[in-house]
């Protein structure tokens, strides 16, 4: 009988760890070359809500530094898979397009990056696949806060898809 418990306790635990395990997801923002200064301060906060959804869907997430670059998609895949210290099964580029010039917030008078379009592209490192595609245009923001609001809702969309692609 004691045997028995034994056994039942360690198929128990096999059983529930098989979920306890997360896929792994190391992502890169990519600004275009000509954006303004200000373009960092938004890639930053896009960066945070990117984190705050892996967390939430209970994905483990990386980031590489954000770039400024004008290179296609694939070339800046495998160059982080080349530099990624930690190896991730996926890798998600967001390739933000903001306006050259900076827009003024009506209300604080304060200058900041107009995000006009990105795109989302989830890549497999274990197949060598695109997985999921996705272009989001911006529509023009009049405060800083409006902007954020647009991309912390997109973000949550768009992540929640990327994890239903990966799971």
């Amino acid at each position: 009988m004691n045997l028995y418990k034994k056994l039942s306790v360690c198929i128990l635990m096999i059983f529930c760890s098989m979920y306890a395990f997360s896929e792994n997801i190391l992502f890169c923002c990519v600004l275009n070359e000509d954006a303004t200064e200000n373009a960092t301060e938004i890639t930053i906060r896009f960066e945070d809500y990117i984190f705050s959804s892996c967390f939430e869907l209970g994905l483990i997430a990386g980031n590489a530094p954000s770039i400024r670059d004008s290179r296609d998609t694939s070339e800046i895949i495998t160059s982080l898979e080349k530099v990624s210290e930690n190896p991730s099964e996926y890798i998600l580029i967001i390739k933000a397009h903001y306006n050259k010039d900076a827009s003024v917030d009506q209300r604080t008078q304060e200058k900041f990056a107009q995000l006009a379009k990105v795109s989302y592209t989830l890549f497999s490192v274990i197949t060598s696949e695109t997985v999921f595609t996705k272009n989001v245009t911006f529509s023009t923001s009049k405060t800083k806060s409006d902007l954020l609001k647009q991309i912390e809702k997109v973000n949550t969309n768009v992540m929640k898809t990327v994890a239903k692609k990966i799971n």
